[in-house]
């Protein structure tokens, strides 16, 4: 299976190619993408079953977002797609959906920032800080992470905002 993304130049959509090879789809008639950018609606992206067997289907999605989704063969057999970006259980809990994220390398690496940062939480403190001078120590240095974390935001919110001339106004 595979997935292919192409981030267009316009900074706000990303086209996605779904491709199910005739192996994986073996004798089926019809396949669709069913998923989160449909509401789930059956016939809503149906894929083109080209000569050589393989399904295909392009779609368009605001970047910057996650969707799960799955394909539906002859309307009775669900796959999973193996290059999905990640996996969640369905809430019925007896399978998988894919998911599908359409970040871009700007929100890759605030993502990836915010992943490097080490997580605290109470319990984590606690045994750290015996003292209130380490305490206050322990403190300082948390306000300090979340501060970058703050700057690291509003620098890539500014960014993404001035790409777009119609919000250059709420700069000035």
């Amino acid at each position: 299976m595979s997935i292919k993304k192409k981030y267009l130049n316009n900074h706000r959509k990303c086209k996605v190619t779904f491709i199910l090879p005739k192996e994986i789809a073996k004798n089926a008639e019809r396949a669709e993408v069913l998923g989160e950018f449909n509401s789930w609606a059956h016939s809503a992206t149906p894929m083109k079953k080209m000569k050589n067997r393989i399904f295909v289907a392009t779609i368009e999605l605001p970047i910057g977002r996650e969707y799960q989704f799955r394909y539906l063969l002859d309307n009775k057999v669900w796959m999973n797609d193996s290059d999905a970006d990640r996996f969640v259980p369905t809430p019925f809990g007896d399978s998988e959906n894919c998911v599908l994220t359409t970040y871009n390398d700007t929100h890759i690496s605030v993502i990836k920032a915010n992943q490097l940062t080490p997580r605290l939480s109470a319990l984590d403190i606690q045994p750290l800080a015996e003292s209130s001078s380490e305490k206050s120590s322990l403190i300082e240095n948390l306000f300090s992470i979340l501060t970058g974390k703050l700057q690291t935001i509003i620098s890539y919110s500014c960014s993404s905002l001035n790409r777009f001339p119609s919000s250059k106004f709420l700069f000035r």
